[in-house]
């Protein structure tokens, strides 16, 4: 959290219901032209499709060679079962799509 000392000795308060998002996703990173202050609900949304980009392909490829359930998609990815029928759920309306 040493990110946020950082941000407060360059680049004032935080407001509340604001994070410090990392532009170089290295969250280690405390370089303040690497950081900017957004609100959190943008910060979980961008954080969270960056960080599940890869597992979640994988996951579709694994998905469509077994067609597992969100039980097993969650337990393989380290998911939560939510975010594994979600997935699902989205890759069945895409295929719905296509045909």
């Amino acid at each position: 959290m040493f990110h946020r000392t950082i941000w407060r000795l360059h680049g004032g308060d935080i407001p509340e219901g604001y994070e410090i998002n990392h532009l170089c996703s290295n969250r280690a990173c405390c370089n303040i032209n690497h950081l900017e202050c957004i609100p959190r609900g943008q910060h979980l949304e961008e954080t969270n499709k960056a960080r599940y980009a890869i597992r979640k392909s994988a996951a579709r490829a694994y998905w469509e060679e077994t067609n597992c359930t969100g039980t097993a998609l969650a337990e393989r990815y380290e998911v939560s079962f939510s975010i594994g029928c979600r997935w699902i759920r989205e890759w069945k309306a895409d295929k719905q799509k296509e045909t």
